[in-house]
């Protein structure tokens, strides 16, 4: 009776050990920080990880290709910015390149 007992504890801590380990390769290493362009958060080919609402889908055609990402996040910005004078809405940051229209976007608090 006591050598199950004992062998059921060790097998339970043996157990526990194995699920609890973590392998270098499950480490997540997605967060990182984004740059601010005229005081806006760009997020190229990625998403905020904070909750928001989409204020304006922004349709960006950049003719004669793109020259660099400062070049794009210009054109995305003019374009947004066309779009704040028709209706005025505030926003914190774009995402562009992720769906079929960049976002201008309001975090929720």
């Amino acid at each position: 009776m006591k050598n199950t007992i004992i062998f059921s504890l060790g097998a339970l801590v043996t157990m526990l050990f194995a699920f609890s380990y973590q392998s270098p390769d499950d480490k997540d290493y997605s967060m990182g920080r984004v740059t601010r362009m005229s005081g806006k958060y760009i997020f190229i080919n990625c998403e905020p990880s904070n909750d928001y609402e989409v204020v304006y889908e922004v349709k960006t055609v950049l003719l004669g290709g793109v020259t660099s990402i400062n070049a794009l996040v210009d054109a995305v910005l003019v374009n947004t910015k066309k779009m704040e004078k028709k209706d005025p809405k505030p926003y914190d940051a774009l995402i562009i390149g992720s769906n079929k229209y960049d976002l201008a976007i309001k975090f929720k608090d």
